[in-house]
């Protein structure tokens, strides 16, 4: 595996200066599963400035944590001091110095099965019991509970998401103090939350997860989602981050909290309000194949009803709007009308010809349009 041997490359160089160096966390987790990873990081005893000074390619991404990235073929491989946490500063974020201890490393880390470590020769090091709860399938937070979860509140999430990616069980001691520290999760900016969720939502065993965050406190403190959670679990919905706002949006929760981009806002927005309705000919045109496809699988999922908007928008003779056979300048020369008249004639010709009242040609418009606003239509 050229990843691998890249990052071993990297190890033996610094080992080659008399600095630790392991690759740590996931990559090593993984690998043990059988799960293929490019989510490689090494962890060394060499300062920021040892590291910059043996890799004069470096670049500096993390000075403030001691951190630094590496690109190699392609390939992007980071690189952090061993850390020693001093203090957090609002349930988040650590306020960390370098150390040169390996443990005072390892015992900042979240959770004991990302605490293994491989050193250059493949050896894996694990010195606080992390392969046993891999092997009895246990997600368990490295040092006491409750200080770990009110140090970092994302914590709480990120146990979730282990357990939606590897159908693990979250330990007695751990998932206690997750609820008792759920409060913490108001400091969680939006931006994170929805990307845990989302990497959550990915997850092979993500139903497992959301039953049992559903069980827990932590929806209590995370904004608008309790709701919809629920219905995605009953309803035993597959869904990704915006088809749960989607959701949340339908059953009238506010979900302007989440900081999201225009373009998704009007999505959320778009597609909410349009479930569970009767539509007409000309708002399935308008709504277009693909947010139609959207709009009759949650019409599904949720049971609302059975749409089938995607058929009926396959059926209608014109696809776009550059198919009618009129437009804005021959409306202005045969009936004479102003700019702001415009938009209204041409629904009025394309909800007609879509729902078979006329036919899609240049006389019979003309003819359908004057008779109509001749008897004041």
């Amino acid at each position: 595996m050229k990843y691998l041997d890249l990052a071993l490359d990297i190890l033996k160089k610094l080992n080659n200066f008399s600095f630790e160096a392991y690759i740590v966390g996931g990559f090593v987790r993984d690998r043990l599963l059988n799960i293929e990873s490019y989510d490689l990081d090494i962890s060394t005893s060499a300062t920021l400035d040892d590291i910059k000074a043996i890799f004069k390619d470096a670049i500096s991404t993390g000075d403030a944590y001691g951190g630094v990235t590496i690109l190699k073929e392609g390939y992007k491989f980071e690189i952090t001091s061993f850390r020693k946490d001093i203090n957090y500063k609002d349930h988040r974020h650590p306020i960390v110095k370098h150390t040169n201890n390996l443990l005072d490393d390892l015992n900042r880390r979240d959770f004991t099965i990302n605490s293994m470590l491989l050193d250059s020769n493949l050896k894996l090091i694990d010195h606080l019991n992390g392969l046993d709860d891999l092997n009895n399938k246990i997600i368990r937070v490295i040092g006491n509970p409750n200080l770990r979860f009110n140090e970092d509140a994302l914590r709480i999430l990120r146990a979730y998401y282990f357990e939606a990616k590897l159908g693990f069980d979250i330990e007695a001691d751990t998932k206690k103090a997750m609820d008792e520290s759920s409060i913490y999760l108001e400091n969680i900016s939006s931006e994170m939350v929805l990307r845990e969720l989302s990497k959550l939502l990915n997850g092979k065993y993500h139903k497992k997860a959301l039953k049992d965050m559903l069980q827990g406190k932590s929806l209590d403190y995370l904004h608008n989602l309790k709701k919809s959670i629920s219905i995605v679990v009953e309803n035993d919905i597959n869904c990704d981050i915006i088809d749960l706002l989607i959701i949340s949006k339908y059953f009238k929760e506010d979900v302007s909290y989440y900081k999201l981009s225009k373009r998704y806002a009007s999505y959320i927005d778009l597609i909410s309000n349009n479930l569970g309705k009767k539509l007409s000919n000309l708002e399935v045109f308008n709504l277009g194949l693909e947010n139609l496809k959207k709009i009759d699988e949650l019409n599904s999922s949720l049971k609302l009803m059975n749409s089938n908007y995607q058929s009926k928008f396959l059926s209608f003779e014109i696809k776009t709007k550059k198919d009618l056979c009129i437009n804005a300048k021959i409306l202005k020369e045969k009936l004479n009308i102003s700019d702001k008249e415009i938009s209204q004639y041409l629904n009025e010709s394309l909800g007609a010809i879509l729902d078979g009242v006329v036919a899609n040609d240049l006389e019979s418009i003309i003819i359908f349009l004057k008779r109509g606003h001749k008897n004041g239509k």
